[in-house]
């Protein structure tokens, strides 16, 4: 079965879904280079509090820089709570390697990647 995905069409609808530990000292390959890509999205874990990671559409070798694409945060504040725990990978399909940091550079925690084979 072909879905349409973005601007792209793919033969499956299966996906494959890894979990990376995401430190704030190296950046991590949550992605290799993929030209068949047509689905990304990265997920903080379930229950994880007070943490931030930056998504970076660009290989991790290039630098160990908490910035990029988008930050995933799950954040309590005093009485206010922010959220985005999820990231999905917009209409513009990026193909390259993906990495991420973790903002905190004496921080770590897991995200749950899923993209399509």
């Amino acid at each position: 079965m072909s879905n349409v995905e973005g601007k792209n069409t793919n033969k499956s609808d299966e996906h494959t879904t890894t979990t990376y530990t995401i430190n704030g000292v190296t950046a991590t390959t949550i992605a290799a280079a993929n030209a068949d890509r047509w689905y990304f999205s990265a997920v903080l874990k379930a229950g994880v509090t007070d943490e931030d990671v930056v998504i970076r559409y660009y290989p991790a070798a290039t630098d160990n820089l908490a910035q990029g694409d988008d930050v995933l945060t799950r954040r309590l504040l005093g009485n206010d709570n922010l959220f985005n725990p999820r990231h999905v990978m917009k209409e513009d399909i990026y193909t390259g390697e993906i990495s991420a940091i973790h903002a905190n550079p004496l921080g770590s925690t897991d995200i749950c990647v899923t993209e399509n084979p």
